[in-house]
């Protein structure tokens, strides 16, 4: 069992959930807003984002440990875009099986110059996460760039209505540009507090949305409290889970991204 599959942070603090709603989404925002834009060129560069230190400064240890940080939100929030280096082992490829070259085959590279839907879980059993909530959100903005990160609110899953900042209205959840990863803070409906009842959304309609997402061609990421292992397969199948463990390495996260984006190129 791998470090990534081992316990969850939710052991390592106490939980206290509320029963009673004292909050709506919105009346967060301001602490979830994304600070002042990172370094990041103009075309998205990756090797361009990866310099410099994240300046968030958190008030909890946060999930992920200074040496991997950057690297494992670089992997969540990274597509693969198309380079202008000629891709020489497909062009090979093509021509010994004499096929036709409808267009040139150009490498692939990550790049953030996509952007990134970032949904943010407000549900109660997010409630002792929230310190970890904003501190990916600081992370996220200066790896990605505040400018090219859409953040949205929701409870129970996107399906139910998502907030965005600035907004107390509820709208309908629109996938974005195909291509552009969908980066999920929540534990998919796991933690399951006690007296939730529905307002806690079941297995069936996670999977709902997140095949929605696939279906767009959009990579799903989750950055979720509990370890892989606490999922069942066809969560695990569909969607790219990076926990809150400090374990974790840049080496799971690229892994994790990488089988949804080629899950997204054998669907084509």
């Amino acid at each position: 069992m791998g470090p990534a599959d081992q316990a969850p942070r939710l052991a390592e603090r106490p939980i206290d959930f509320s029963l009673v709603l004292t909050r709506l989404p919105a009346q967060d925002e301001s602490r979830d807003s994304l600070p002042g834009p990172g370094n990041v060129t103009a075309s998205g560069d990756l090797s361009a984002q990866t310099e410099g230190a994240h300046d968030a400064q958190p008030t909890v240890e946060p999930p992920w440990t200074p040496e991997w940080s950057r690297g494992v939100m670089v992997a969540a929030v990274s597509a693969p875009v198309a380079s202008r280096r000629l891709d020489q082992r497909t062009l090979v490829r093509k021509v010994s099986r004499q096929e036709v070259l409808r267009s040139v085959p150009w490498q692939r590279r990550p790049s953030t110059r996509l952007g990134v839907q970032l949904l943010l879980d407000h549900s109660a059993g997010m409630a002792p996460f929230q310190d970890d909530r904003r501190w990916l959100c600081g992370l996220m903005a200066s790896v990605a760039g505040r400018d090219r990160v859409s953040v949205l609110r929701f409870t129970g899953s996107p399906l139910r209505g998502v907030m965005r900042t600035g907004s107390a209205v509820l709208e309908t959840h629109r996938a974005p540009a195909p291509g552009t990863p969908a980066v999920l803070v929540s534990d998919l409906g796991h933690a399951r507090p006690p007296f939730t009842g529905s307002a806690t959304a079941r297995l069936d309609e996670w999977l709902t949305f997140i095949d929605g997402l696939l279906h767009g061609g959009c990579p799903p990421v989750c950055l979720t409290p509990f370890p892989v292992a606490a999922y069942p397969s066809s969560v695990t199948e569909r969607i790219a889970l990076i926990p809150f463990d400090r374990r974790i390495s840049l080496r799971h996260a690229q892994e994790a991204t990488r089988k949804i984006h080629r899950l997204l190129e054998e669907r084509r």
